[in-house]
């Protein structure tokens, strides 16, 4: 058996997909009129699923297919919509709580701010549909 229960399959997709599609649809009028920039934190697992995250990876994977989507919608506009991919996330408090441990493949969360900050930026104003990679 591989993968997660089905019943999860509905809650994973509500959580990382609908919440990306609701969130687009409102803001498109905005973003659209504004050259507005909008910008997901997405998993290397989208990309690379394993048996034993195909539901997470599979929402992932739909979630940057509609922001990719979104990002063509809005570049008449001005706007863009990007995604930034990491792998698993690590704060400041975790290495302080762990301090032996290495956290190799994990992305620091100021990493991750500075990648959305660039993004958000006049600098990445010609970025747009595209997966910043910040995962090792």
């Amino acid at each position: 058996m591989w993968g997660a229960p089905v019943e999860e399959d509905g809650f994973v997709h509500g959580l990382l997909v609908k919440t990306v599609q609701s969130a687009t649809r409102a803001f498109l009028p905005h973003l659209a009129q504004r050259g507005g920039r909008f910008v997901i934190v997405s998993s290397i697992q989208a990309q690379r699923p394993t048996a034993t995250n195909a539901a997470y990876a599979s929402a992932k994977a739909a979630a940057e297919a509609w922001t990719l989507a979104f990002a063509d919608e809005l570049k008449g506009h001005g706007g863009t919509a990007n995604i930034v991919v990491v792998n698993a996330i690590v704060t400041p408090q975790m290495r302080e709580q762990n301090p032996d441990k290495s956290y190799d493949n994990f992305t620091d969360a100021e990493h991750i701010a500075a990648g959305i900050a660039f993004l958000l930026s006049d600098a990445a104003s010609k970025m747009n549909g595209q997966r910043l990679s910040l995962h090792g």
